[in-house]
């Protein structure tokens, strides 16, 4: 796979990647936020492969803010549900969106997330049919590429690519690295983790990504504001059964959340450090 290799200044070209995938956007700087007490080094992904999606699926705490990729969404539309059974995405990073995502209010995210999000389509039989769905079949493909490490051929098997001549003759699938190649890109301009942070400009990801700090920090800061989130939600809902009118969010609430956070975060990391 074409990546840029670690202190070298060439870029390792693959001659079957369409010229047109090298204009794209610059990538949106994305600041971190990663607290004295986080350390970067716990959420360094494993190896690309199916442990890697598992494990990254495992993090997305229920309302979080995600790319989908492989939810089930009704037919022509963008709408997936947001409960932890749907969650099957990566995580969006709203201030590296183009343009950024508003901050602070989830549901402004979610929406504005989803103005930017091609329409999922119902693929026809062994057919890249209907043409509007393609957009959504890219990014498939750069994700089984780059987090599942799935061949060119396995990916082809998967989308139902059917490009004879490159099989037998590289035994590749030109099709499926040009959907990859697309896919990229499109994941950058939404935001979405690991490919937000590519400097590259066709977003190829740098080898030994996943375990690159400003990867895996990146990760820890959307990791932490995700599921504060989430508890500030729940929490508010006590203040509200309490007979509290306060529509805001209080103190004591983004107190509770921040410190339950923190302590079951320190807890773990002894727990494994000791353990090791």
């Amino acid at each position: 796979m074409p990546e840029r290799l670690p202190g070298r200044g060439s870029l390792v070209v693959d001659s079957l990647e369409p010229k047109s995938a090298q204009k794209c956007p610059a990538p949106s700087p994305v600041l971190l936020t990663l607290r004295a007490w986080q350390d970067w080094r716990t959420f360094r992904a494993p190896e690309p492969s199916r442990a890697l999606m598992e494990w990254l699926w495992r993090l997305i705490p229920p309302g979080a803010l995600v790319v989908p990729l492989l939810a089930r969404i009704p037919e022509g539309s963008k709408d997936y549900p947001l409960d932890r059974y749907s969650a099957r995405g990566v995580p969006c990073l709203p201030d590296a969106a183009t343009p950024p995502l508003p901050s602070r209010d989830r549901n402004a995210q979610h929406a504005a997330l989803l103005e930017l999000l091609p329409a999922a389509h119902q693929r026809e039989l062994e057919r890249q049919a209907p043409r509007k769905g393609i957009p959504r079949w890219r990014i498939e493909a750069a994700f089984y590429r780059d987090l599942v490490d799935l061949s060119t051929l396995e990916i082809a098997d998967a989308l139902d690519l059917r490009d004879d001549a490159s099989r037998n003759g590289e035994n590749g699938s030109r099709s499926a690295r040009r959907y990859a190649t697309h896919g990229r890109i499109h994941l950058r301009t939404l935001g979405a983790w690991p490919w937000a942070l590519s400097t590259d400009k066709r977003a190829l990801l740098p080898r030994g990504w996943h375990r690159d700090q400003r990867y895996a920090a990146a990760l820890a800061d959307w990791h932490h504001a995700a599921v504060t989130a989430t508890l500030r939600d729940s929490l508010r809902t006590i203040e509200a059964a309490t007979g509290s009118t306060n529509r805001g969010l209080s103190a004591s609430v983004y107190d509770a959340a921040e410190t339950a956070y923190r302590t079951v975060y320190e807890h773990h990391t002894a727990a494994t450090a000791a353990g090791d």
